[in-house]
């Protein structure tokens, strides 16, 4: 393979790269969106009285463990693009 050959894949896989982060942080985006949806439908069933706080509590505490988690997964991504 030439030194232009291998520099044009080069090129190539890095653009790959890019616009696989880019993609990455979008889905990571709709995830949390969400996640703040679900968060919100489970504050409803509780103040129905559908549920216990007890319930729904360990619900609530994985959905905003999980929020961090993407959040903290986007901004690594973000620094290494």
């Amino acid at each position: 393979m030439s030194w232009s050959k291998s520099r044009e894949q080069l090129t190539i896989n890095k653009e790959q790269l890019t616009i696989n982060c880019n993609d990455f942080i979008h889905k990571l985006k709709i995830a949390i969106k969400e996640l703040n949806e679900t968060e919100v439908w489970l504050r409803i069933v509780v103040a129905a009285e559908m549920k216990t706080d007890i319930v729904l509590a360990s619900l609530l505490d994985e959905g905003q463990q999980l929020q961090r988690i993407f959040g903290a997964g986007i901004q690594t991504a973000r620094k290494n693009r």
